[in-house]
């Protein structure tokens, strides 16, 4: 101390550890603090410890530890926003995929459950054939067929239909 000022080194004190084998073959730690005059009054008082064993009163230390937390790196960028941020963007991530499941599979079973889809490759084919031919009307007419055909199922169903032949 100089002048009413406390020096930051004098509030620094060594600790000795050492590993020592107990009975039964446990190991404990032993830390020691080494206090000094000059710092035996910036330090935090020592007061005895009673070891649930026979051991005589022993002295212990208290410690103090900031320890900062540490986030993996790939997950920094996710945690740098928030907490809530985070969670919400979990929670939309879940809806979209919800969402993705609900809507598509109607028309997944639609299109999977087609009988016969040979008219309607025919359109597609017809909808290629005319546009090379730069017949622009003819395929917009072709097109909106299709289109509506895919947005109507009783339609779509009607045409995908085996049909039977007759001889």
């Amino acid at each position: 101390m100089t002048n009413g000022s406390i020096n930051i080194e004098d509030t620094f004190a060594d600790l000795n550890m050492s590993l020592i084998q107990s009975a039964g073959n446990r190991s404990i730690w032993s830390g020691q603090m080494d206090v000094s005059t000059v710092n035996s009054n910036l330090t935090v008082p020592l007061e005895d410890y009673k070891v649930p064993s026979a051991s005589p009163a022993q002295h212990y230390m208290q410690m103090v530890a900031f320890v900062d937390k540490v986030f993996p790196t790939w997950l920094t960028k996710a945690v740098s926003g928030g907490i809530i941020a985070m969670y919400l963007a979990v929670v939309l991530l879940i809806g979209r995929a919800i969402r993705g499941l609900v809507t598509n599979a109607p028309l997944d079973v639609i299109i999977s459950e087609m009988p016969n889809v040979d008219h309607l490759l025919k359109i597609c084919h017809d909808i290629y054939l005319v546009r090379e031919a730069r017949d622009f009307e003819l395929e917009e007419d072709l097109f909106a067929k299709l289109i509506f055909l895919f947005r109507s199922p009783a339609t779509l169903i009607k045409w995908t239909r085996l049909k039977i032949k007759r001889e």
